[in-house]
């Protein structure tokens, strides 16, 4: 009986942590796009009268965050593909 309730509860653990997977990547990556796009315009704002105010520095602003998120992106992909899904 030792030996099978650990194994027991690790069946039982294992599926409670799969079952919390989903909901908490969905919600982490919820809640970093809201930061994302809160702080982006927030950002640009208050970049744009210090900068000169014409629309070229908000563009410029909103580019540059767009640009970084796709770099971001990119990078996690080319560590995923180079690590693989164990790392």
């Amino acid at each position: 009986m030792t030996q099978r309730a650990p194994a027991a509860f690790a069946a039982r653990f294992s599926a409670h942590l799969d079952r919390a997977v989903g909901p908490a990547f969905a919600g982490t990556l919820a809640f970093s796009a809201t930061l994302m796009f809160a702080v982006q315009p927030m950002f640009a704002k208050m970049a744009t009268p210090l900068l000169g105010g014409s629309p070229g520095v908000w563009n410029t602003a909103l580019v540059f965050f767009q640009a970084v998120l796709l770099l971001g992106y990119l990078y996690a992909h080319a560590l995923s593909r180079h690590l693989g899904a164990r790392s």
